[in-house]
């Protein structure tokens, strides 16, 4: 029995050393037969400046499982900061150009944005946990809503529709000659 399993062992040997020589590191796990992920990545991320308007105790904080929204779109890309009142809000909009708006479906009305800008910042309204009828409303009100909570993909997905939308509706408005 002892003779056999030397053989064996000595035949397993042999097959592995007359093996072709394997690549780069990540080459020898490439496996054809798994699929592949693929993300959609931000696209002008480093150029979206997203601006999270979240009262103490708002649906913002709960927004993303387990993870911050502020984190979560830095580590994507995007120039991110929290505004935690009204003040803070008003000042932050007055100093520097913003894309995005998040805020509570209740605050989204009160957020002052100049509409007649084409390049005003989009206001996108957050629900947590809402009911159908809360959610068709919110859809009514402000064409786009995001219900929370949500997964960091799921999250980063809908920021970049809420901008995709915001940047087709800039180029309308500029072929219908709105200011700038």
């Amino acid at each position: 029995m002892g003779v056999l399993r030397r053989v064996a062992a000595g035949v397993s040997c042999a097959a592995v050393l007359a093996a072709p020589p394997l690549g780069a590191c990540g080459d020898k796990f490439l496996v054809g037969t798994r699929g592949t992920l693929i993300y959609r990545s931000a696209v002008g991320a480093s150029a979206a400046a997203v601006l999270i308007y979240g009262r103490s105790g708002s649906a913002i904080a709960s927004l993303v499982v387990n993870q911050d929204p502020v984190d979560v779109l830095r580590k994507e890309g995007y120039r991110a900061s929290v505004a935690s009142g009204a003040d803070v809000l008003r000042r932050d909009l007055a100093q520097e150009p913003w894309d995005l708006v998040l805020a509570d479906v209740a605050d989204a009305p009160t957020v002052p944005v100049d509409a007649t800008h084409a390049t005003a910042p989009s206001v996108l309204p957050v629900l947590l946990r809402p009911t159908a009828v809360a959610l068709a409303d919110a859809r009514r009100r402000f064409t786009l809503a995001l219900k929370g909570p949500l997964k960091n993909q799921a999250f980063l997905d809908a920021i970049g529709d809420a901008l995709e939308q915001r940047d087709k509706a800039i180029d309308r408005a500029i072929k219908a000659g709105r200011p700038r």
